[in-house]
């Protein structure tokens, strides 16, 4: 519907590594591919494959340009499920996602730029969930569990996984909080608060909500051990600390009662990325 051909062109004599092939793939004449590519090597300015006796390969340029052809193509086929006749989306229907508190509040929000990009007529209303059918999608988290039943694993999406930072040098390799000096507290992540264990809770400073405010106090002292995210930690540039915390892993469940609702599709893909 929308994507550039070109690109499809491309990436099918990548992947046939041969134009004649890639004419056959597509349905059209092996001049015609030759010619999609030449315009899009003049107006990139870089030569994407190397013909060699037969042999189709990417060049350097043609190997990083790749990677932005496929997201390219990825997105361009998540705008066709929503605006074209699967979706038949519009803003005169608006999607209702019920979420609970910890979704509502720190999951959703970091999404849905990503997700209106797809669609910027779409639109959204987050409600909290109240255990009744009036939604579209739900989307919850949950202690992570290895042992999924039939119907949760049609719902999981992903794993958020838990790290603890520090910005003291000398702690970046306790793997042990009992071997944490006297004085150190912890500043946490809130949604991770009614599942620490009890001696960690009583060391417990600080409770937020924004995992960005953790990482700013742990690197005002040396003192403050931070749980946020694993996503957040690696973002931080602080200390990430060998410890486990398998106990403060979250997924991410998403469901509807509509298995083709193109939106849950796209919100489930960019939520995966995104986390």
């Amino acid at each position: 519907m929308l994507e550039d051909f070109r690109l499809k062109v491309f990436m099918a004599v990548k992947s046939e590594q041969s134009f004649t092939k890639a004419a056959r793939s597509l349905g059209i004449s092996q001049p015609a591919v030759s010619q999609n590519i030449a315009e899009l090597e003049k107006e990139l300015g870089v030569e994407l494959f190397t013909r060699s006796k037969g042999e189709v390969t990417l060049t350097p340029a043609g190997i990083s340009f790749e990677e932005y052809a496929s997201r390219i193509l990825h997105w361009y086929s998540a705008a066709g499920r929503v605006f074209g006749p699967e979706g038949k989306l519009s803003s005169r229907k608006p999607v209702r996602i019920s979420a609970d508190s910890l979704a509502a509040d720190s999951i959703l929000p970091s999404v849905m730029p990503r997700l209106l990009s797809v669609n910027p007529s779409l639109s959204v209303k987050v409600i909290p969930y109240d255990g009744s059918n009036g939604h579209d999608i739900r989307v919850w988290c949950r202690i992570h569990s290895g042992d999924l039943s039939i119907e949760d694993s049609a719902a999981f999406v992903c794993t958020i996984e838990a790290s603890a930072i520090t910005s003291n040098p000398t702690l970046a390799n306790v793997d042990d909080f009992h071997r944490l000096p006297d004085g150190s507290r912890f500043v946490v992540w809130s949604p991770y608060s009614r599942h620490l264990p009890s001696d960690i809770g009583a060391m417990t400073a600080v409770e937020t909500y924004s995992s960005s405010s953790v990482c700013s106090l742990v690197n005002s002292s040396p003192l403050f051990i931070g749980l946020v995210p694993k996503i957040a930690a690696l973002g931080s540039g602080l200390h990430v600390m060998p410890v486990s915390l398998h106990f403060l892993s979250l997924d991410v469940m998403v469901a509807s009662s509509d298995a083709s609702n193109p939106v849950c599709k796209v919100l489930r893909e960019v939520l995966r990325e995104e986390l």
